[in-house]
Parts: C-alpha cells; sequence; structure tokens
C-alpha cells in the first residue's frame, strides 16, 4: 500500500494563489511627531489580510502620551478625548501600501495620565490698578505645568508704566528696579489656582521707561517769607514729568493769606491785577534741570482768609467839630 499526502501552500487572501506567488504590501507605522515605534514592515501582508496593530514595541513623545493608532493624522488631543473611530485595534489590507498614525494626547506632568482626564486649574491676572491686559484662564493647567505668561496683551496705567507680572501683589508704584526674583515671566502649578498681579513703575512723562532708570531733577518748594508752618518736601521728577504741585500744608504768614505758587518771587499781592500777574499755577511740566515754586501771599490784614483787595472798604472821617481844616 502506498499513501500520498496533499500539500497546501497558505493562501490568505483565498485566491487560489499561493500567497508568495501574490503581491506583498508595507505596513508603515508613522510615530507622527514621536520617537521609535515599529517603523515599516516591508512586503508583508496580502490583499484582505486583517492584521492586528503593534501595541508593544510603541513610540514615545516628550510631554504626551501614546493613545493607540489612526488611520488618519491628527494633532495631540489636549483638551479632550479623541473621538469614537479615531483609534484602530486592527487594519484590513487592500491592494495597496498602508499607513497607521500615532495619537497622542497632551501629558504635560508625564504621570501617563492625559492632561484632559487631570484636574484643571485658573490662571487669573490681576491688573494690579491698572486697565484691560490679559484675560483670566479658566480650567486650562494642571498640576506641575509651567506656563509663560503673556507680556504682549498687557494692562496700563496713567503715570506708570507696566514692568511686568508677580506671584504677590505690589500695591506701591515703584519709584526704584524691583527687587531680584519679584517680576516672574512664568508660574509653576501646583494643585490651586493661580494668581499674577501686575507691577508697576512711576512713569510720569510717558515715555514707556520707568522713572528710576532717568534722571531726576529737584522741585523745591519756597515759604517766600512765610513765618510758620513748613514747605512741602522736595520732590524728584524726570524731564517733562507733568508734575501737580503740592498744596499750602501747614505753610502761613502773618497777616498775609495763601494764594497759591508760582515760578516767580512776588512780593504781597495788593490788588487783583497784581494777582493776575504773579503767574500763579497749580501744575507744572518738570524742565530738564532743577526747578523752584514760590509761595504767592496777599496782604490779608483781618485774617478772614480773603485777600484785603476783595474784602468791603469802609470810609473813616475825620469832623472838626467847628474847626476848619
Amino acid at each position: 500500500d502506498e499513501t500520498v499526502y496533499a500539500v497546501w501552500a497558505s493562501d490568505i487572501d483565498g485566491d487560489d494563489i499561493p500567497d508568495y506567488e501574490d503581491d506583498k504590501y508595507d505596513l508603515t507605522y508613522d510615530a507622527n511627531g514621536g520617537q521609535g515605534g515599529p517603523g515599516t514592515v516591508e512586503d508583508a501582508y496580502l490583499n484582505t489580510q486583517t492584521v492586528t496593530l503593534e501595541t508593544t514595541n510603541v513610540p514615545t513623545m516628550e510631554k504626551a502620551k501614546f493613545l493607540g493608532w489612526s488611520e488618519t493624522k491628527t494633532s495631540i488631543y489636549k483638551n479632550a478625548a479623541p473621538e469614537d473611530g479615531v483609534l484602530i485595534e486592527s487594519i484590513t489590507f487592500g491592494e495597496a501600501d498602508e499607513t497607521v498614525y500615532a495619537v497622542w494626547a497632551s501629558d504635560i506632568d508625564g504621570d501617563g495620565t492625559p492632561d484632559y482626564d487631570e484636574e484643571k486649574y485658573d490662571l487669573n491676572y490681576n491688573v494690579n490698578g491698572g486697565q484691560g491686559g490679559p484675560v483670566s484662564v479658566p480650567d486650562a493647567y494642571i498640576n506641575g505645568q509651567t506656563v509663560s505668561l503673556d507680556t504682549a496683551n498687557v494692562p496700563t496705567r496713567d503715570k506708570a508704566v507696566f514692568v511686568g507680572w508677580s506671584e504677590s501683589p505690589i500695591t506701591d508704584v515703584l519709584t526704584e528696579a524691583p527687587a531680584e526674583g519679584t517680576v516672574v515671566e512664568e508660574v509653576t502649578f501646583g494643585e490651586a489656582d493661580k494668581t499674577v498681579y501686575a507691577v508697576w513703575a512711576l512713569d510720569e512723562d510717558g515715555d514707556k521707561t520707568p522713572d528710576y532708570g532717568e534722571t531726576q531733577y529737584t522741585l523745591t518748594y519756597n515759604g517766600n517769607g512765610n513765618t510758620g508752618g513748613s514747605v512741602p518736601a522736595e520732590e524728584e521728577h524726570v524731564e517733562n514729568a507733568a508734575v501737580t504741585l503740592a498744596d499750602q500744608g501747614t505753610l502761613v504768614r502773618t497777616n498775609a493769606t495763601f494764594l497759591g505758587w508760582s515760578l516767580t518771587q512776588n512780593g504781597l499781592i495788593e490788588s487783583q491785577e497784581a494777582k493776575e500777574e504773579a503767574g500763579i499755577i497749580t501744575e507744572l511740566t518738570m524742565p530738564g534741570e532743577d526747578e523752584t515754586v514760590y509761595a504767592v501771599w496777599a496782604s490779608d490784614i483781618d485774617g478772614d482768609d480773603i485777600p484785603d483787595y476783595e474784602d468791603d472798604k469802609y470810609d473813616l472821617t475825620y469832623d472838626a467839630n467847628g474847626g476848619q481844616g
């Protein structure tokens, strides 16, 4: 007796042609911005063949988590998981090579959990007395994430210039450079919302340069004959600063009332005309040198704080009482 045995050839696509005679197609694993992974499997798969995709030898990417493979290239998922149908576990070949693309989710803290599944925190911009500036960003950042602060859309403030952001409020308008480390360009989140505060420096001349970086000139107040009180303290201002002058404060002069300040030293004012010629000012533009303003006083014999030239005047009659002259 004799036995013969059937000889079979693999024919995965069922076309009655041995697979080794069929055309073979490539499967390319595109890392889609990542590193490593399977690469390309060349001349390995047949028409109609279904292939389970690689899940062990997968690519990596800094600050991202590999989610799987897709037949279409996608951007990194940051705020939500991929839609249904994006991720696939297998692919069926036609009469062409196939490419699948890595799908990534943002994982800034590198803990293996997509950022869209983690607790989100707010970044609040406090303009600290200014106007405009960036809006707060709610529910956007995760624990461990470092964020660069907005330095393009910054707030504004009258007679001040924005010098940056701080993690603690500085209520004063700075007249000297902030201490090292006060102004920050970025913040790193913990498990809480973050607030940053605008830091302001004095900018009286409005040239967008902090006054502490410019030459300062002294404005001196001269009491011009005062008999009591103290003149306002000297002030430091930059050239072209718009300066509002101090008020009278405690300054007094016997038998006189205070009218204001002048760049000219005047005698005691006795008339409305003299007042108008005295050059009384309430503000000035600082020159590129030291400046002095002088108190302007009007006669006020009765001490009612009204200049004598504005008071009612009365006649004094000398009656000769029967005499002559």
